[in-house]
């Protein structure tokens, strides 16, 4: 049992070391994207169980001794230190990486859920540049084009003018603009 501990509280240095010291080789490898995100968890997460481990055979060691030790506490208090600034930290990395690509249709659609509409109209900019397919653009600029914001039916009626190459006046009404995109549509 005492060989045990042993082999238990070292792999517990050797891992918090390692992963402590490896950190920033590794946040440079998965930001290269060489190798994946999951990889800044496993240190952490070896850590935390093997830490888990080692408190509950301390904690049945100490219910076995007659006087109750303050090893238990400082080790308690070393692990958590430890967890504290790894674990948030790696759940953010890993979270960033595996996050949908802002460039994506699909982002730009989440976004679309805004109820801000400041937000609503940088998405229908954002799409106007990004978004390269006739069918995911148009769909976007009908959304804005039938938002209740002026805000946003206006950034709308800017991509369609940008991605037309015509000029609308501000004559031309929010029908004028859905009549165009439909004339587009119908082109291609």
């Amino acid at each position: 049992m005492r060989t045990f501990r042993t082999i238990l509280y070292f792999s517990l240095l050797a891992v918090s070391a390692f992963t402590l010291l490896s950190r920033p080789y590794l946040l440079e490898q998965i930001r290269a994207e060489k190798i994946a995100a999951w990889w800044i968890l496993t240190g952490p997460l070896l850590f935390g169980v093997l830490f888990l481990i080692y408190m509950i055979d301390e904690l049945n060691r100490s219910k076995k001794q007659t006087h109750q030790s303050k090893h238990v506490l400082l080790t308690l208090i070393f692990g958590l230190i430890v967890l504290v600034f790894l674990l948030p930290s790696s759940f953010r990395e890993y979270k960033t990486r595996t996050a949908t690509q802002i460039s994506s249709a699909k982002f730009l659609n989440e976004l679309w859920l805004s109820k801000d509409a400041r937000v609503r109209t940088l998405v229908i900019m954002a799409a106007s540049c990004q978004i390269k397919t006739n069918q995911e653009w148009t769909k976007i600029i009908e959304l804005g084009l039938s938002d209740l914001d002026p805000m946003v039916q206006n950034a709308a009626k800017i991509a369609l003018q940008e991605h037309l190459g015509i000029e609308l006046n501000h004559d031309h009404s929010l029908q004028d603009a859905k009549g165009l995109l439909e004339k587009w549509k119908n082109s291609l």
